[in-house]
């Protein structure tokens, strides 16, 4: 049994150390802007707020990352509230917009329980401009820098 755990151990470590991920911009204002993550946390605080976050790396690099956010929240009538965020990121060629609507209902469950339940629906325009780019075979053109340019709807919900 020991033997099997061990080799489990061993296996664990090496698949975990080949993995790759990069975080995404919106986690970086995670504290100040909770409803890029989950929407039903428009109507926690249960005040209007309006709030903005600039992040830039690299000051006075050219293309340096560089990411925006801003979000506003609102209670509305009858344990209601919207919220409407926006996230800027650019990183060189790369640039992305996020731009989402949040509504949240506040559910009393007792004197000192509330559920706050939310949905989202918005969309990422996403676009990666290569025309910049400098290549070193100026006879081949390489298929793979194609200018990319679309739209990802997203919907979500949260409680």
């Amino acid at each position: 049994m020991k033997k099997i755990q061990n080799i489990g151990i061993v296996l664990l470590l090496l698949i975990s150390s080949s993995a790759l991920a990069q975080q995404e911009s919106i986690l970086a204002f995670y504290g100040n802007h909770l409803n890029l993550v989950n929407p039903a946390a428009v109507s926690v605080n249960g005040e209007t707020q309006f709030r903005t976050s600039v992040r830039q790396q690299w000051a006075g690099v050219k293309d340096a990352p560089q990411t925006q956010a801003a979000s506003f929240m609102s209670p509305l009538k009858n344990n209601l509230a919207i919220g409407v965020s926006v996230v800027r990121d650019q990183v060189f060629i790369e640039k992305q917009t996020f731009v989402a609507v949040d509504f949240s209902y506040k559910v009393k469950l007792n004197e000192s329980l509330n559920l706050f339940m939310g949905i989202k629906a918005g969309g990422n325009n996403y676009e990666v401009n290569t025309t910049g780019l400098q290549t070193y075979n100026y006879n081949i053109s390489d298929p793979s820098l194609q200018s990319i340019s679309r739209f990802n709807p997203n919907i979500g919900v949260g409680f």
